[in-house]
């Protein structure tokens, strides 16, 4: 088991269907359908359906299958995009577009490094040292 939030960035392309479109940095929360209702109603949930079509779709193809696992893939999505609004805020030089247009893919990279790093300690810390 790794703890570097697959079920959140995804382990392939489908990071890319993740990210906001107005801004590449921050992860987009809720797909276009979204209802607000963290529960899913129809057929389960298959591999192979896509972003945008009938669920509200997360680097875990089961994020909808139980309201658990979809608020706390939504916590962490938030927490993602807080870390970008901080860390751009902290040095807005180095992660200005106008000067460099990789500025913010490296501020989404600093961003998930620290999402990761802040749940592993989490569980390293709360889970495994208390178990």
């Amino acid at each position: 088991m790794f703890l570097d939030l697959t079920n959140i960035y995804g382990n392939d392309e489908t990071t890319l269907q993740l990210r906001n479109e107005s801004d590449p940095a921050k992860l987009a929360l809720n797909a276009p359908r979204y209802t607000g209702i963290p529960l899913f109603f129809g057929t389960a949930l298959q591999r192979g359906d896509t972003f945008g079509t009938q669920w509200d779709y997360r680097g875990d193809y089961r994020a909808n299958k139980v309201p658990q696992q979809k608020i706390i893939t939504d916590l962490w999505i938030s927490n993602h995009n807080l870390l970008v609004d901080q860390l751009e805020a902290q040095d807005p030089e180095k992660y200005d577009k106008t000067k460099d247009p990789e500025a913010r893919h490296r501020l989404y990279e600093d961003a998930r490094r620290l999402n990761i790093a802040i749940y592993q300690r989490m569980v390293y810390r709360f889970v495994i040292l208390f178990n």
